[in-house]
């Protein structure tokens, strides 16, 4: 498994006046603080994960950390969300809307009739074929190449399925664009880890002096 990649980093803040003068205090306060605004961070950047369509399970990838690691404290503490692999990849290229050349002539851009699968990411070319035991032809259709599942159905409520040889008997078969073939594709920017972790950074003051109060009381 790679290394985890950093999605957003949130650091500590010089402790108020009266905080300054008790050392313990306040690198056990700001180390609270720090966590919070951590955690808090990571439900929000995986609510909004979920909530553009991208999963619950890539989601849940965005991980918290909180340095130094408890029982150790640090004026200095800091809070890191990374995610690993094929998460991290996905979360970068949406944050920073980058755009993806092929590797050799196309990229396969999946259309609507394409099943998702895992991290509810849509099927691959490849997969499509697993899925369906067809192989997927290549077409022209509007002066733009594709690759068309054939002898495919729909059903009312819109999924891809294969014929059956009693479909095909009667003519109700027909040919399924399941990929647009392109040179390059512009990712869209969906997702915004740091303005995120940056509006949680902003919250520290509030969650020391409280992590503050809770210790001296």
């Amino acid at each position: 498994m790679s290394a985890p990649r950093l999605v957003a980093r949130i650091e500590g803040i010089a402790p108020p006046d009266w905080l300054s003068s008790r050392s313990r205090v306040a690198a056990q306060s700001i180390s609270v603080g720090i966590d919070a605004a951590g955690k808090g961070a990571q439900q929000d950047i995986r609510a909004m994960i979920r909530s553009v369509g991208m999963g619950q399970r890539l989601g849940n990838a965005v991980r918290q950390s909180t340095f130094p690691k408890a029982p150790r404290v640090s004026m200095r503490a800091a809070s890191e969300l990374s995610a690993s692999g094929n998460a991290a990849d996905i979360i970068e290229a949406f944050s920073e809307g980058v755009t993806i050349r092929g590797r050799g002539r196309y990229l396969a851009i999946p259309t609507a009739a394409v099943p998702r699968g895992r991290w509810n990411a849509k099927l691959t070319p490849r997969e499509v074929e697993t899925r369906f035991l067809r192989k997927l032809e290549l077409r022209v259709f509007r002066g733009k190449p594709a690759l068309v599942l054939v002898e495919a159905r729909t059903t009312r409520g819109g999924s891809v399925r294969g014929a059956t040889r009693q479909q095909l008997a009667r003519g109700r078969a027909r040919e399924v664009v399941m990929f647009w073939l392109q040179d390059s594709v512009t990712l869209p920017k969906r997702l915004a880890p740091r303005p995120i972790a940056a509006s949680w950074a902003r919250r520290l003051p509030n969650l020391i002096d409280r992590a503050a109060a809770s210790l001296k009381g």
